[in-house]
Formats: structure tokens, sequence, C-alpha cells
């Protein structure tokens, strides 16, 4: 489908990874009232966000699951094992070790407790929903409209934008039915081209976030 075609009022709107920058696009343009689940984690892996969808976030940051992983600026962060995914900016990190305080993860867990529920909630109440990703193959989001056909009882709609090296936004042919895909920059932030990708999209009252 077509960008045009996506345009409309929307009950709810969240960002399905890969990184922070949907949801903070999606904030800026009063589009996030409340956290997503993935709001703030990297989430490189569309497949493996299939699978924590598919499985209703089951055991998703659980303790079991969970290492540290390293990155380039020498910080160690909470990585889940089973659905690749690293917890950012949820935990503040121990200065001293440069690794995310545990002592904090208790709070943060019930945090994500309730991010979960309410996803699940609003997935379940026959809502129109639209998801924006960030990064993945046209096989790749078609298996995440696959599992979100199951997941999400009203009407829903996926914009998937990969990266462009070109100052422009491109639509992709796409001929799933609730899928429109896009190419533009990702490693900036563009507030033009932003503008024109989600304009047009409204939010509606219909859920009370809380």
């Amino acid at each position: 489908m077509r960008l045009d075609q996506i345009r409309g009022v929307y009950d709810g709107v969240f960002s399905l990874g890969s990184k922070c920058l949907g949801a903070i696009q999606l904030r800026e343009h009063g589009l996030r009232p409340c956290s997503g689940v993935l709001d703030w984690m990297l989430s490189p892996s569309l497949p493996h966000v299939c699978k924590l969808l598919e499985l209703r976030f089951q055991n998703f940051m659980s303790p079991s699951n969970l290492t540290f992983v390293k990155q380039d600026s020498g910080e160690q962060l909470l990585y889940d094992l089973n659905y690749k995914v690293t917890l950012v900016h949820d935990l503040a990190l121990d200065w001293s070790t440069m690794k995310h305080d545990l002592n904090a993860y208790p709070v943060f867990h019930e945090k994500l407790i309730r991010r979960i529920t309410r996803f699940l909630h609003i997935c379940d109440s026959g809502y129109r929903l639209l998801f924006v990703r960030l990064h993945g193959t046209m096989d790749e989001v078609q298996q995440l409209e696959s599992v979100l056909s199951h997941l999400v009882r009203g009407n829903f709609h996926i914009l998937l934008i990969n990266n462009g090296e070109k100052y422009e936004m491109v639509e992709e042919p796409c001929s799933l039915e609730r899928v429109c895909a896009i190419r533009m920059p990702l490693e900036v932030e563009i507030k033009p081209l932003w503008d024109e990708v989600l304009r047009g999209i409204i939010l509606s009252n219909a859920i009370k976030f809380h």
C-alpha cells in the first residue's frame, strides 16, 4: 500500500523498534501518549520481534534470559539472549562498573510488565492501530503482518522504514495489504522528512492511556 493510504485516524500508534528513533519521532509528532514495550531498546532482528509478539512477550527480559553485552562506548547493557534485544535507557549505569545497575531491576521489571499488559490489552480491544518499524526486509515484514493479524483484533497498518543514503523519502513497492514501505535516512534525524512521513496520521482519543 502507498503512504497516502496509510494516513488517517488511529486509536494507537506504537514503535516496534529497531531503535529509539521511531519512538522519539512519534513523541515529537504527538503520536505517542504512552510508552511502548520496545521504545527504549535496541531490537535489530525483526524475526525475533515477531517471535516476541507471537509468544506474547513470554519471559521477556526475565533474569534467566539476561546477560551483559558491551557497547562500543564501553557500557555493558542488559541483553535478552532469547529475543536479541538490548535494554538501553530504562536502567541507570553503575559508573564504577560501567554496567546497568541491577539494584533497580525489580522496579524496571514491574514497569515492563505494565507496558506489556497495556499493549496486549490494546491489541485485543478492537482498536485501529498503526505500528512503525525501522529496518526490515519484505519477507520479514510479511511475517510481522501475519503475527500481528493473530494478535490484533481490530484493523491495523504497518509503516516500514528502511535506511536511505539520499536526503529524500522514497516509497518502495509493496504488495502487502497492510504494509507501507519507504526509505529515508535513519542515521540522522531529518525533521522535514519525518514531518512528511507522519503528516495526516492522527491519534484519536478512544484509548485512555495511563
